[in-house]
């Protein structure tokens, strides 16, 4: 069932609901994977990356976003783990986690995310960052340059052209 721009999916779904970015359709049945039907010319999805498979660390601290886009990423050939805090996402960097990037919103409730981009540079020095908000790019602050900022509600090629320039200096 759909209302505006959100499709609501009955609760026995994966997913609840999100916002439509470029999904046209999405088809599960009960205790099945949600399909995702996506426009072939606005959003080319590798299904296998270029390169070796890249490792992205997302946080954020809303979980239908951060269930949906790690979902996009690991069907655009990334191998994603998505965290809800920054102290989750240290545990997991403790723990023997090495991103090859982190995907990181700039307002967590537990600390700036470029607070937690330091602390997790400083365990895994080689990491890039990519950070997101919904808010005006005036609460970036002087440590995050515009050039490392995707501003929400993002499109998802968006999204994956820009991972791509990062982590392979390439263009899908």
């Amino acid at each position: 069932m759909s209302a505006g721009n959100y499709i609501f999916l009955p609760p026995t779904d994966a997913l609840r609901w999100f916002k439509v970015l470029a999904v046209f359709r999405l088809s599960a049945a009960q205790g099945q994977t949600p399909e995702f039907d996506l426009p072939a010319d606005s959003l080319p999805l590798r299904r296998t990356p270029p390169h070796e498979a890249a490792l992205i660390l997302m946080v954020d601290d809303q979980p239908l976003l951060r269930e949906a886009v790690c979902e996009f990423l690991a069907l655009d050939g990334y191998d994603v783990h998505g965290a809800n805090s920054a102290g989750e996402a240290i545990r997991l960097l403790q723990e023997g986690l090495r991103p090859d990037l982190l995907l990181c919103d700039v307002l967590l409730p537990d600390v700036h995310g470029a607070t937690l981009a330091r602390e997790a540079c400083a365990l895994v020095p080689e990491m890039q960052v990519l950070f997101m908000s919904g808010h005006t790019p005036d609460i970036l602050g002087s440590e995050i340059a515009p050039a490392n900022f995707l501003q929400k509600p993002f499109r998802l090629d968006v999204l994956s052209r820009r991972l791509c320039s990062m982590l392979f200096d390439e263009m899908p």
